[in-house]
């Protein structure tokens, strides 16, 4: 008798395990990584839009005017993108850029000419680097697939966004 309370715990400990894993790897199961993936991106690319809505206004060359059109574009679309998918994965997506990018957005609506496209597109560089290694990181090693495909399908527009902002600058 005691033999069979042993295997059938045994057998118990299987199910659950199994029944963990499979819950593990479901579309809909988020990780801490994941979580800081949906936080940052949401936060960064809101912060890009609204960086983009200025210079779109403020830039004083054509060419950091056009770069701003296509952030907006751009950015629009991956963040309505992110959040559709934050919400199947029940995940909250900010709703307002960061301290830090609502920061640089202030000093940035404080410069004209010259000063502002320079820094405006000095910025760029910066976002764009950091993000690049965000997107890159979680399309490595992401635990949700959802999230992981989205990130591998954007990384290329961003590392061409990255590509454009320091020739761009350099004009």
């Amino acid at each position: 008798m005691r033999y069979f309370f042993t295997s059938l715990s045994i057998i118990a400990l299987l199910v659950t395990t199994s029944l963990r894993a499979q819950t593990a790897t479901s579309p809909r199961q988020v990780g801490e990584q994941d979580r800081s993936f949906v936080e940052t991106a949401g936060a960064g690319g809101l912060a890009e839009i609204r960086a983009g809505k200025i210079a779109e206004q403020k830039a004083e060359k054509p060419a950091v005017k056009d770069f701003a059109r296509q952030m907006i574009s751009d950015h629009s679309k991956a963040n309505q993108q992110l959040m559709t998918i934050a919400s199947q994965t029940g995940v909250k997506p900010p709703t307002a850029p960061d301290a830090a990018h609502a920061a640089a957005a202030d000093r940035l609506q404080k410069l004209s000419g010259a000063e502002f496209d320079r820094t405006y597109m000095q910025q760029q560089v910066q976002d764009h680097q950091m993000t690049v290694a965000l997107f890159q990181k979680e399309a490595n090693s992401g635990g949700n697939a959802a999230l992981k495909a989205f990130a591998t399908e954007t990384l290329p527009i961003l590392q061409h966004l990255l590509q454009m902002a320091p020739s761009i600058a350099g004009k």
